[in-house]
């Protein structure tokens, strides 16, 4: 029985890359002026193997941690924090004929702190040194698997079973539980509050998503229980912690239920236009919401237009939203003309929102690209046979080409297979092509064969490997730093959408058609 062993970020363990998008400084964002120390975090890896921890910053993004060397290594990694930092890495034991096993390692962080981690063949982690906490933090106290990735639906069966009232009950045992547990580890006063800051984040998370759910109506209990959220800002801003946005979001739609009625919780920017003064005027307030713009604008690059039209409807309710939809309209500016809308980014509101494009390199890529002058892109078939990318795609028998680029190591790319061959068996009378193009490795072209016959698209046509991946002008010009990646290119050589809806998502083949329209 064949094992596949794969580091996941968490985002909420819903998205999976097979190839980091390797973010690795965590940012300096409006904090410029205030004393930032450095962390670091060190890991010991085994040649192409990789540890990928999902972070809090303005960006919610992660810090990744790759081994591209032929020899056993260890790597450092620097990280400019202000404050205590929590870390998540997910380690899945993918089982061909089982449930996928999921390890999950917490590791937080404080200005100054030096630790240093040791990766097994299983892939799972252990701390090898730290003048930090001594562990995992879920080896410390008790972390539901609620906190890294919320189960809606058993949240709706427990407040079915003991309500409100039952679940609060259960989130107070839980968190004086851990409570008890810190003090009985007998580790200094700091390191001890530290962790006790955690466990009321985790404590604030599970009552964020209480009040969040749409079947929770207001009521005195949850009044107080808002009250509390609304009451511990600081403490719950003390920690960089993964479910920080969680905690905002929910108070922010609570705040606006409350006032509005008719409000939808799950709806964060008309939460975000009829929340009170009172929230409006919190740092908690724009942190959020510019986290919001800045996350989207660099990790789901064409839903900034879809945030921009929110804002129009709404943007006059506030001067905050006013600014928001300003700064929307530059970030969409920049499919166009990215240097033109860089430059008034950099002008608009005193400079303060151009962290968000010279902070973070994947959001300078945002800008159409065309693929008319790059040099020949070396594509081999299962024969050996060499084709030019650009021929290929820009033959004129087809009005678009959809190109896949998957790995015999991506288990996420494989399976999106059956949802694109599904696709592309009810597009077949229509003028898009769909290429598949590998980014196995000359020394993996054995792999790429096996997993090709396994899905029966071995000798099939528009079946492809790219040549020399890391120094090919197209992962160069597309900056390509993950899979699955979905490519949508016309016979001109515009590059239409350079990051695709997966085959999997409602919105692929809707999109396919519009363009195609």
């Amino acid at each position: 029985m064949k094992v596949f062993f794969i580091i996941l970020s968490i985002s909420s363990l819903m998205f999976v890359s097979c190839f980091s998008r390797e973010e690795s400084k965590h940012s300096k964002t409006e904090n410029h002026e205030q004393d930032i120390l450095q962390a670091s975090l060190s890991i010991s890896l085994k040649p192409g193997e990789r540890a990928i921890f999902n972070v809090f910053d303005v960006y919610r993004r992660s810090i990744a941690l790759k081994n591209a060397t032929t020899k056993d290594s260890l790597f450092e990694e620097k990280i400019w924090i202000d404050k205590p930092l929590l870390l998540v890495s997910g380690n899945v034991l993918v089982v061909p004929d089982g449930d996928p096993i999921l390890r999950i390692y917490g590791l937080l962080l404080s200005p100054g702190d030096s630790v240093v981690l040791d990766r097994h063949d299983d892939g799972a982690l252990s701390m090898h040194y730290s003048s930090g906490l001594p562990n995992f933090v879920d080896s410390l106290i008790v972390v539901p698997k609620d906190f890294y990735e919320h189960d809606g639906k058993r949240q709706q069966k427990r407040l079915a079973e003991i309500g409100v009232a039952g679940i609060t009950q259960d989130i107070d045992a839980a968190f004086q539980k851990n409570e008890t547990a810190i003090a009985a580890l007998a580790m200094p006063e700091v390191k001890a509050r530290l962790l006790s800051s955690l466990n009321s984040n985790i404590k604030y998370t599970a009552i964020a998503h209480l009040l969040a759910d749409p079947a929770v109506a207001s009521s005195g209990l949850t009044d107080s229980l808002y009250e509390d959220l609304f009451q511990h800002m600081d403490e719950i801003r003390s920690i960089d912690a993964t479910t920080k946005g969680t905690i905002f979001g929910a108070l922010i739609a609570y705040n606006a239920k409350k006032q509005h009625g008719d409000v939808d919780k799950t709806d964060m920017w008309e939460a975000a236009a009829y929340a009170d003064q009172q929230l409006k005027q919190t740092d908690m307030y724009k942190q959020h919401l510019v986290s919001a713009v800045a996350g989207t604008f660099v990790h789901s690059p064409k839903e900034i237009t879809a945030i921009n039209k929110e804002l129009q409807s709404i943007h006059t309710q506030d001067p905050f939203l006013d600014t928001l939809y300003q700064l929307t309209n530059i970030l969409s500016a920049t499919f166009t003309d990215f240097s033109q809308a860089k430059a008034a980014l950099k002008a608009f509101a005193g400079g303060r929102y151009r962290f968000i494009i010279e902070d973070n390199e994947q959001s300078a890529n945002h800008e159409m690209k065309v693929i008319t002058d790059l040099p020949p892109v070396e594509l081999h078939d299962f024969a050996g046979n060499k084709s030019d990318f650009k021929r290929i795609v820009m033959n004129k028998d087809y009005m678009l080409t959809l190109v896949d680029l998957w790995a015999s190591w991506c288990v996420p790319c494989i399976m999106e297979m059956p949802d694109l061959k599904k696709t592309a068996e009810k597009f077949r009378d229509k003028p898009i092509r769909f290429l598949a193009i590998s980014i196995d490795k000359e020394e993996d072209v054995d792999k790429w064969v096996a997993v090709a016959k396994k899905n029966a698209i071995y000798n099939k046509p528009n079946q492809y490997r790219l040549a020399n991946f890391r120094e090919s002008p197209l992962t160069k010009l597309l900056n390509i730093r993950n899979i699955p990646r979905y490519l949508v290119i016309n016979n001109e050589g515009r590059v239409l959408d350079e990051d695709f809806y997966r085959p999997s998502e409602s919105s692929f083949e809707l999109e396919l058609l519009k363009l195609l329209d």
